[in-house]
């Protein structure tokens, strides 16, 4: 009964005519056939999405579903298969999440207890602090290790320690952070001490230099304005960016060598010049005509002379000026005409530019009508599908087979792309992180071992928040008590005096002066 005098509303809307605006056939008030993406229900036009919001329409019929759903009888049914994370187009489960397998009847079984990958219930890999022994997860017993190999041996520790006999030791390396082996170290501790053949080192800052050798002893770039000489660095001419013991190479911007020093550039919206007559670079707004800047033509792209030889898309040249043109249109045929829209635009038969289908890369004569798809979509019979694989960029034709996964997911032993770890933005394993997601903000994510870890930022920053927080509610608790005060004194006028006189308090005005 809803979905009946829902769907009649919405009937009710879209029909601009007899038929609809959306009906390519009609007869006596009643649409035979419909335009593209439109279903014909009881003879009106209603867009498919309404009906059927999972379906791919093509001429008027549910030819595939969206990813999570699968056809049954021209309609997408969703699947629901608990800790599955990849169907395929029949909508059996191909990948569980971690720590389950797909057992006979096609569910997702949990694996062994501390185990994150099996087949068939039997383990393949422990999650970290257990070991596999005959296929069970055992957990190890070797203090501050992290991961075990499969002769329960440690193979990482934690934090500060190293392996030394399949233990862990405390990093002998002085100074040291962090170790590999116990007699390796990767880290120093922080301050003046820098890793250097297996030890910690002192390290002296060279003042103003930019880059060191490997052992941190000598320098081998200083910084703008310094030059290098017997490793250390020494100071520049003034307004010189780059030079040797007796020459300046190249002035500060805003400044020119006139053969002694770097003199001040005094042409007019120039920001580097070549004399003091010959501007190399004009400042944002201005181009250089006869070595001096002139004021860019208003939404021009390419200029000749003083004159404008290509405008900004959208707009339209005319003698020496752009004006606007037809939206989103690349090459125009008059200024109120497009020859040639940008890309994901097509040509109308009145020479405008319309938005392809959202599928679509880039389409022709209909919004529809695809010449080629984004990733994560497959071209066929020039219409855009999505890929059946939910984490894929590059499929088959059947949609069924992924030739190239998303960058922040990796191919499983299943053939299946699945999504990376979290804060991962490119692995070739689940525990294998390549490269980590930083928000720049409290925390900051980093890969070790190929797994992200996070390491908070200092939160100082952010106390100002919690301050601002409470004095808002301080504001709105005393605007509030104003409000009620004024309320009662509308109201009852009387009304301290009232309660005073009731608790048998005494009090006096004082006579004014």
């Amino acid at each position: 009964m809803i979905i009946t005098l829902f769907i009649n509303v919405l009937i009710s809307v879209i029909a601009t005519n007899d038929c609809g605006a959306y009906c390519n056939d009609c007869n006596n008030g009643r649409c035979i056939s419909c335009k593209e993406n439109f279903i014909n229900i009881e003879g009106k036009c209603v867009y498919f999405k309404y009906i059927m919001p999972n379906c791919q329409i093509y001429s008027g019929e549910c030819v595939s579903c969206n990813y999570g759903f699968v056809l049954n009888n021209g309609s997408c049914i969703e699947i629901n298969i608990p800790n599955c994370v990849e169907y395929d187009q029949a909508g059996t489960c191909t990948q569980c999440i971690i720590g389950y397998f797909i057992n006979n009847k096609g569910l997702c079984q949990s694996c062994p207890p501390n185990c994150i990958e099996c087949m068939n219930n039997k383990c393949l890999v422990c999650a970290d602090k257990y070991y596999l022994v005959n296929e069970t997860c055992t957990k190890g017993d070797i203090k501050n290790c992290e991961r075990y190999n499969s002769f329960g041996n440690c193979d990482t520790c934690s934090f500060g320690y190293g392996v030394k006999n399949g233990m862990c030791e405390f990093c002998a390396v002085k100074d040291c952070q962090d170790c590999s082996l116990y007699d390796d170290c990767l880290l120093c501790n922080g301050g003046t001490k820098q890793l250097f053949n297996n030890s910690c080192q002192n390290f002296i800052p060279i003042e103003n230099c930019k880059k060191y050798d490997i052992d941190f002893v000598k320098c081998l770039e200083c910084e703008k304005g310094y030059y290098l000489e017997q490793s250390k660095c020494f100071s520049c001419p003034l307004h010189c960016a780059h030079c040797n013991s007796n020459h300046c190479n190249q002035c500060n911007d805003g400044y020119f060598h006139d053969g002694k020093m770097c003199s001040r550039c005094f042409l007019k919206n120039c920001i580097k010049c070549s004399s003091s007559d010959a501007c190399e670079k004009c400042k944002d707004g201005y181009y250089i005509y006869n070595n001096t800047c002139r004021k860019k033509i208003e939404h021009c792209k390419k200029e000749h002379g003083l004159k404008c030889d290509e405008c900004n898309e959208g707009f339209y040249l005319t003698t020496d000026t752009c004006i606007k043109g037809v939206a989103h249109c690349l090459i125009h045929k008059s200024h109120d005409q497009c020859f040639q829209c940008s890309p994901g635009y097509f040509l109308t038969d009145n020479y405008l530019c319309s938005q392809c289908h959202s599928s679509c890369k880039t389409c022709e004569g209909s919004a529809s009508f695809c010449s080629s798809c984004y990733n994560g979509f497959i071209g066929k019979d020039s219409k855009c599908f999505t890929c059946m694989d939910k984490f894929c960029s590059k499929c088959t034709i059947d949609r069924t087979y992924c030739v190239e996964c998303e960058s922040d997911a990796y191919e499983n032993h299943n053939g299946v792309c699945t999504s990376c770890q979290r804060d991962c933005i490119q692995c070739d394993g689940y525990n294998h992180c390549m490269y980590c997601y930083n928000d720049n903000q409290n925390k900051t994510n980093y890969s070790q071992d190929g797994v992200c870890l996070v390491q908070e930022n200092d939160k100082k920053g952010h106390d100002w928040k919690l301050i601002l927080v409470a004095c808002v509610g301080i504001i709105v608790t005393f605007m509030v008590l104003v409000g009620v005060f004024i309320f009662f004194n509308n109201k009852y006028p009387n009304w301290i005096s009232d309660c005073l006189r009731k608790n048998n308090w005494r009090y006096s005005v004082l006579p004014s002066k």
